[in-house]
């Protein structure tokens, strides 16, 4: 039996070499054409630097958005065709895809506004040229660090010779039309505006603005700022801000202030095309000092202009001003002999906070039109009203 056994390994011992030979040379051959196709013929963008998000950088289409994954990438939006692949127009939807660091960096906001001034007095010939975003932002939950935000800088691209004529509106997003911003974190921003309107995530327009945070310091020499957005009509959900928005108090034109929206309106351009349509604004929160001069709130600043509904928020802090100043609300609708009524409603809100002012100043609205109401809600601090000599 021990010799049968020996002498069958004896015959089959050749054909089971060779046979596994023959196998292990196709697994050798196999796996040099995997390694060949996967690493052999790398994707990513044409032209113009940067990462632009991997192997897909989009194409700008809601189905499939341009991918922002970088500082070039970022300040790219808006740009046009330039000398990279596809239109980045700001007509155009993009997606980050990942955290992006801005210290440093020179960055221009999203969306503009020319101004054209009068050649000879009167000036009733001056008009403005309009440059909205009209596309989305999707941050994907990552967030953008660090952002500074001081004046229109890098304007090189829009080749009017002047960049005085840029309307000083400063925000990531700095003019918007029925455009979107969702899923976006803004750490530690900074934006000091001289004049005109500031927002954290959108100075002025209409549209809608969900899941957003800001953290930082807005701060307004002479115009309309808050925390969200600046001067705005659409919707506002579950956007929340951290830091101090500051208004020059010693200038009257500070207006406007508050944590979530400056106001509903169209801001500083008084011939902007865009809606009073009014603004809803719901399941949002403020923790911030929160200082201006005329309608300064804890969540909005002045909702005077077209209707309003606020709730489910809570501003926790400090808000101060010198007349219109409340707790959630500035000023909450308007009574007006020559001008539609508007009315404004708040609901469910939470006030944790001092509230310091001279002429109507209360709890959660400073000034309420006879048509707007107040339900339910929660208030504790102190009202504190100053005399003025």
């Amino acid at each position: 039996m021990g010799f049968k056994l020996l002498n069958w390994y004896k015959n089959t011992k050749g054909a089971f070499i060779m046979k596994t030979s023959r196998i292990l040379m196709i697994l050798i051959v196999l796996g040099l054409v995997f390694s060949f196709t996967s690493c052999g013929n790398p994707s990513g963008p044409s032209g113009g630097g940067g990462g632009g998000g991997g192997d897909d950088p989009g194409d700008g289409s809601p189905g499939n958005p341009f991918k922002i994954s970088d500082v070039q990438t970022l300040q790219r939006i808006g740009k046009g065709t330039g000398d990279w692949e596809g239109d980045w127009s700001l007509a155009a939807h993009y997606e980050q895809i990942a955290n992006i660091d801005m210290e440093d960096e020179i960055f221009t906001p999203i969306g503009y506004v020319i101004r054209i001034p009068a050649k000879v007095e009167p000036k009733e010939d001056a008009y403005s040229l309009f440059f909205p975003f009209t596309g989305s932002y999707d941050g994907g939950g990552h967030t953008i660090n660090n952002l500074s935000i001081t004046d229109y800088e890098n304007l090189d691209f829009l080749d009017i010779g002047a960049t005085d004529l840029i309307n000083n509106n400063l925000g990531f997003i700095g003019y918007m039309r029925d455009g979107l911003v969702k899923n976006l974190s803004l750490q530690n921003l900074k934006i000091i505006c001289s004049q005109d309107t500031a927002g954290g995530i959108v100075a002025e327009g209409f549209g809608t603005i969900t899941n957003c945070s800001v953290n930082g310091e807005i701060v307004s020499i002479m115009g309309i700022a808050a925390g969200i957005a600046g001067a705005f009509s659409g919707t506002i959900s579950n956007s929340h801000f951290t830091g101090s928005i500051i208004g020059d108090a010693d200038v009257q034109w500070s207006l406007a202030i508050g944590g979530i929206v400056g106001t509903n309106t169209v801001g500083s351009n008084p011939d902007s095309p865009l809606p009073s349509s009014g603004i809803t604004i719901s399941g949002s929160t403020v923790d911030a000092e929160i200082i201006g001069a005329i309608s300064v709130g804890g969540i909005i600043g002045d909702a005077m202009y077209a209707d309003s509904i606020i709730s489910d928020c809570t501003f926790t802090g400090s808000v101060s001003g010198f007349i219109e100043v409340g707790g959630i609300a500035g000023v909450l609708g308007m009574d007006h002999d020559e001008l539609p009524p508007t009315q404004g409603k708040i609901s469910n809100c939470t006030v944790n906070a001092d509230i310091t002012g001279i002429i109507d100043v209360d709890e959660f609205a400073g000034f309420i039109s006879s048509l707007s109401s107040i339900e339910g809600g929660i208030f504790s601090g102190e009202i504190i009203i100053i005399d003025w000599p």
